[in-house]
């Protein structure tokens, strides 16, 4: 991101994961919206893979119940922010990790009262490469992050 020179950025997996063709619509709903994430749990979104889309479901509910945030896909990744907004924040602080910089991303922009859009994607299968991620340690990852950054929040109510 730091060397970027565009307004707007757009951030996606490289394997074509995310559809390059939904990036058009990411970027119009920016002028209403502080980030807009393609999801795969608002109606029309979805996932070729029905396992990995349920347990990914059943996880992102847990994540909406322990943080009360509206947001339904909170491991997308998929997702367009202006330049400036993005900017506001400590990066080094959300960019690290695997995938779980986007949970720290979506809950510091949440706090701060960002307007976040989700619109349906559909992932597809991979099409280039092999995946990397291993479940079990994808998952004790992110759970980790999530409990630091819950506990960084405090206990209390979220909002």
């Amino acid at each position: 991101a730091e060397h970027s020179s565009g307004e707007v950025l757009v951030f996606m997996d490289t394997d074509f994961n995310h559809d390059p063709a939904m990036i058009p619509q990411l970027i119009k709903f920016l002028e209403y919206y502080d980030v807009v994430i393609g999801s795969r749990f608002v109606m029309r979104g979805g996932m070729e893979d029905r396992v990995r889309y349920v347990f990914s479901f059943i996880y992102n509910l847990g994540l909406r119940l322990l943080f009360g945030t509206r947001v339904w896909d909170n491991l997308s990744g998929f997702f367009a922010i202006y330049r400036s907004r993005l900017f506001e924040l400590d990066l080094d602080r959300i960019f690290y990790g695997y995938g779980d910089y986007f949970i720290r991303l979506l809950m510091v922009g949440w706090r701060r009262g960002w307007r976040m859009l989700e619109i349906p994607v559909f992932y597809r299968l991979r099409q280039r490469g092999h995946s990397k991620t291993q479940f079990l340690a994808t998952f004790i990852q992110y759970t980790w992050a999530i409990v630091k950054l819950r506990l960084s929040f405090g206990l209390g109510r979220m909002q």
